[in-house]
């Protein structure tokens, strides 16, 4: 059978009509699940203030368990989201196809919520083919860097885009950050756009600015290793120990 291509758009007036599980439940119905690769759903804020707003929580996506040839999954709601690291990692292992997961680009989250480095690389893992992804990553706390063979070259042979919502850093956190990103995205063009929004919004952009240049920094370094003479390919280890110094180098 030939999937659908067509994108499924949820626009106010039908939200005025018909609850989120009706929405569902019309797809169980059909049973089009299997059918769907790529869905959108948008909803403006009728809610003056962010506090108003409902949850967006993993039991109003559960349903989407279902559409296991989801491609792209675009969700952009006047809600705040409450997702964790285990209810992201649930919904991306039933779409092994995923290319594109974005949760609330432009209402953004406004929760404690969020994926955690260890979490973003699990999910990176369970969707090899995604390219692009807007999720608001917690790293508070995270100091050391992934430097695991598991994590090194998990996506060479493409880009890949992350738009990072209103996710709080610590100066202590971007060294490792950075070291993260180059040790997931070594040999493959990387883009990371920081949306933050509330208090302190400059300092937590300014701070995944550096974590995005010092990337750079140390993926370039990784490359001049790759063209000078030496006797024996490098091992991963050192790959990651020398990763780590540049980037360890370039920051604070």
């Amino acid at each position: 059978m030939a999937l659908l291509t067509t994108d499924y758009y949820m626009y106010d007036r039908a939200v005025l009509g018909l609850q989120l599980s009706s929405f569902w439940a019309s797809f169980r119905t059909a049973s089009t699940g299997h059918t769907i690769e790529r869905l959108k759903l948008m909803l403006s804020s009728y809610f003056s203030t962010r506090s108003e707003a409902p949850l967006l929580s993993f039991e109003d996506l559960q349903p989407c368990l279902a559409f296991s040839n989801l491609r792209v999954m675009d969700i952009n709601v006047g809600w705040n989201v409450d997702l964790t690291d285990s209810d992201l990692l649930t919904l991306a292992s039933a779409w092994p196809c995923l290319e594109s997961l974005s949760i609330n680009m432009d209402w953004g989250w406004n929760t404690a919520a969020g994926i955690m480095p260890n979490g973003l690389l699990r999910l990176l893992e369970s969707c090899r083919s995604l390219k692009r992804a807007a999720l608001v990553i917690d790293p508070r706390g995270y100091t050391e860097s992934l430097q695991s063979e598991e994590s090194i070259g998990l996506t060479p042979r493409r880009p890949f885009d992350i738009s990072v919502l209103d996710s709080i850093i610590e100066a202590e956190s971007v060294p490792a950050m950075a070291t993260f990103f180059a040790n997931i995205s070594p040999r493959t063009d990387f883009c990371l756009d920081a949306r933050i929004t509330g208090p302190n919004q400059e300092v937590y952009r300014t701070r995944w600015w550096d974590a995005s240049v010092n990337y750079k920094l140390a993926v370039q370094h990784c490359r001049d290793l790759d063209s000078a003479p030496q006797l024996g390919p490098p091992s991963h280890s050192s790959i990651a120990k020398d990763r780590g110094d540049v980037t360890q180098h370039f920051l604070y």
